[in-house]
């Protein structure tokens, strides 16, 4: 049974995002976002020029976390993100940029 905090579901996304979104601290931007939003994850960049986020919260907050990396990515560009959304399974602490 997924964990709730209190009468949302909290759900995983794994998303990956195109644009230009390397080299111009998209991670940073991303974490920033995250952390205001009370969301948990990771988000790190793929050898395909991508970035790969997993986040967990409520899907509301993580629907709006995607709306504002779209909404204002800082340096960089959204292109497209693809989403996929997961009962949780174990929980992350925090958000957490891998390098």
């Amino acid at each position: 049974m997924a964990e709730k905090k209190g009468t949302a579901q909290l759900v995983e996304m794994h998303a990956i995002i195109t644009g230009h979104v390397q080299g111009v601290c998209f991670r940073a931007t991303t974490y920033r976002h995250a952390t205001r939003m009370d969301v948990v994850g990771t988000v790190k960049n793929l050898s395909d020029g991508t970035v790969e986020l997993y986040a967990q919260g409520e899907k509301e907050r993580l629907m709006l976390l995607i709306e504002g990396l779209k909404e204002n990515p800082g340096a960089g560009a959204v292109e497209s993100v693809d989403l996929d959304f997961y009962p949780l399974k174990a929980k992350y602490d925090s958000f957490n940029i891998i390098y």
